[in-house]
């Protein structure tokens, strides 16, 4: 079934009201017709099943659910050359991660992002959610310093680092509990030593992929899917993260 994303204010009464784009997507590139059913998320919120009305300005909501995320992951990504932060919004939407904070660190090549460049990642973000049928829009974060990693909010936070312990064989053995979970990706070259050291006198905890090299757009995408596959599992069998 083909998904929208929609603000809570296009909800009124037992209707959805499409903006002006989202009728074009629907008619023209999607080319739905009168008394199909599409579903509008509100995103982290409810999702609505709808009917296509005639006039194409109005959804008619048939069933309501409320959604739910099993755990919120930030990524925390050193940028990277050739705009391939593009690509891992993409695909880090379509792994679950839920927010994303572009970091400049000692090794990063691009450190500076245009206005218009961060509203395209968010365009992007909203797309992937639609395509992938993931439950909560990403927020994308303005750049910051790797310096101001250390003091942010997080229940789990994990840095990527090859000789940290495989992050399967941790989240096992270790079973960490919490709903809000942060992830440090480097650039291409990795993060320094003494980078790593901050994260660890500030708990974090330095985990790998495994014995594999993976390119930089890649990793913190992979780790994501990981975490998102490992708390979908255990929310399922044992009903509770926290």
């Amino acid at each position: 079934m083909i998904r929208i994303v929609v603000e809570p204010s296009q909800i009124q009464g037992h209707e959805c009201m499409l903006t002006p784009p989202q009728q074009h997507y629907l008619f023209r590139v999607m080319r739905v017709r009168p008394g199909q059913l599409v579903e509008a998320l509100v995103s982290g919120a409810r999702l609505y099943e709808c009917k296509v009305e005639p006039d194409s300005q109005t959804l008619t909501i048939q069933n309501v659910d409320e959604v739910h995320v099993p755990i919120a992951i930030t990524l925390a990504q050193a940028l990277i050359k050739r705009d391939l932060f593009a690509q891992i919004v993409e695909k880090g939407t379509e792994a679950g991660i839920s927010r994303f904070i572009p970091v400049v660190s000692e090794r990063s090549i691009v450190r500076d992002v245009s206005p218009a460049k961060q509203q395209r990642w968010q365009i992007i973000a909203q797309e992937a959610t639609e395509q992938s049928r993931q439950t909560r829009v990403p927020q994308i974060e303005p750049v910051t310093s790797f310096k101001a990693l250390p003091t942010m909010p997080g229940h789990v936070k994990c840095v990527l680092h090859p000789e940290g312990p495989n992050i399967l064989e941790w989240l096992l053995e270790e079973r960490p509990h919490g709903s809000e979970w942060m992830l440090v990706a480097g650039p291409e070259g990795g993060l320094s030593d003494s980078e790593v050291a901050m994260l660890q006198e500030a708990q974090y905890v330095a985990v790998s992929l495994g014995p594999f090299i993976y390119r930089a757009e890649n990793a913190g995408v992979i780790a994501a899917g990981i975490l998102t596959a490992w708390a979908s599992s255990r929310l399922s069998s044992v009903g509770d993260l926290f």
